[in-house]
């Protein structure tokens, strides 16, 4: 599995689910993956214990969902056929530099 590089100001802090959806005969999901795979990194999952991840393996060729749910209930939804692991990483650290500031600062220590 290739490297991925970190994402400053990425963190499960803020996050209180993140749903993954995915059929794994779809072309186009290695960027869905390797976002699941980053995220349960144990040290990531470090960053908030109470943070539920779910994984929906499909078998219906549908285009993978990545579903975020913020802790004052706000949600971000990716449809990430066409984004590569790092577009969705730099999204979404950038939507919790906007809607999170304090804790965007405090990730990047």
């Amino acid at each position: 599995m290739p490297r991925v590089a970190v994402i400053r100001g990425v963190t499960l802090k803020v996050v209180s689910a993140i749903n993954v959806q995915f059929c794994p005969f779809e072309e186009r999901v290695r960027g869905t993956r390797q976002f699941l795979s980053y995220m349960g990194n144990e040290n990531m999952r470090a960053t908030n214990p109470k943070c539920k991840m779910t994984t929906t393996i499909k078998n219906d060729r549908s285009d993978p969902i990545i579903d975020v749910t913020f802790s004052d209930g706000s949600q971000l939804v990716f449809k990430s056929k066409n984004l590569t692991n790092s577009e969705i990483l730099n999204r979404f650290s950038k939507h919790i530099k906007e809607k999170f500031p304090e804790d965007y600062k405090e990730a990047l220590l």
